[in-house]
């Protein structure tokens, strides 16, 4: 059942890549300030993006587990189950996942015990093995030896100004990057977020602001950051966005865009040392900032 606080939202990010194919799923809930709840589905692939809006009492969520129902879908630790009638497409079929790669420790690091946080942000799997196969419309889109990632957000609102981007390197298996910054409201100031994964050849890097990682340089298409060990650099080469419905005070009254493969080049470095240097294709980009609009 959806939480009785308000406003309130909390949604789960799905992606799933195959074979230069991208398909990830936004399932959230939402109380807006009057108490009123809505419940959606969305879906963005390489070719736009679409949502399907349900009656509260369609969805239910287990509070010990990864495990939503909305309507005739399921979304779980052990794959998605879809039956979905959007406005102009049906999407049918099932994606299976083999064990999670969870974060060594919480992506929040301190500040998950800071209460009232705008924005609450957690990673479920950083990388996941893909089987099974979605029907939409008349094309069939398999997802054998494809790669997955899941991630959660709650709160209230999504932030006023906020990048982020997540990859699975299909070069390399299991080895991936995600990482976000953030306008991070705290009683009367506010300061810039960090929050950032490394998983490369089984070792973990943690980039962020709890561990005296800093932003040297942002724009809405390269960002730098850094800390006394470690440099990432993300030049955003080509993006193509679509919109998608987005939490202000509990209610999907925001729109931000996300480009699900966008060409990202990513160069991280230890220690003075490139660990590696590797552009991708399908690369998920977002970034926004309320003064553009």
């Amino acid at each position: 059942m959806i939480k009785k606080i308000k406003p309130y939202f909390e949604g789960w990010y799905l992606k799933h890549h195959s074979n230069g194919e991208t398909i990830s799923f936004i399932v959230s809930f939402h109380t807006d300030v009057k108490g009123e709840k809505s419940v959606c589905v969305q879906m963005i692939n390489n070719e736009g993006s679409y949502s399907k809006y349900y009656d509260h009492n369609q969805c239910i969520c287990a509070d010990d587990k990864f495990e939503v129902y909305i309507g005739n879908n399921k979304f779980c630790d052990n794959g998605i189950d879809v039956d979905i009638q959007f406005e102009k497409m049906h999407v049918k079929g099932s994606i299976n996942y083999s064990r999670f790669t969870p974060l060594e420790y919480d992506i929040m690091g301190p500040f998950k015990y800071v209460p009232f946080m705008e924005c609450r942000h957690g990673v479920i799997s950083l990388a996941h093995d893909l089987t099974g196969e979605l029907c939409i419309d008349d094309k069939i889109v398999n997802f054998d030896k494809g790669m997955g990632y899941i991630e959660k957000d709650q709160g209230t609102s999504f932030p006023k100004s906020y990048l982020w981007s997540q990859c699975n390197f299909e070069e390399i298996t299991n080895n991936c990057i995600f990482i976000a910054t953030a306008n991070i409201p705290i009683l009367n100031t506010s300061f810039n977020g960090l929050i950032c994964e490394v998983l490369y050849q089984n070792k973990h890097y943690r980039l962020a602001t709890y561990n005296n990682s800093r932003v040297i340089k942002q724009t809405s298409k390269y960002l730098e950051i850094c800390n006394g060990h470690s440099r990432l650099v993300v030049d955003v080469i080509k993006q193509n966005g679509f919109e998608l419905d987005a939490p202000k005070f509990g209610k999907m009254a925001g729109v931000i865009h996300e480009s699900p493969c966008a060409t990202i080049r990513y160069q991280f470095y230890v220690k003075n040392h490139l660990l590696f240097d590797i552009t991708s294709e399908y690369a998920s980009y977002e970034y926004f900032d309320q003064n553009d609009y």
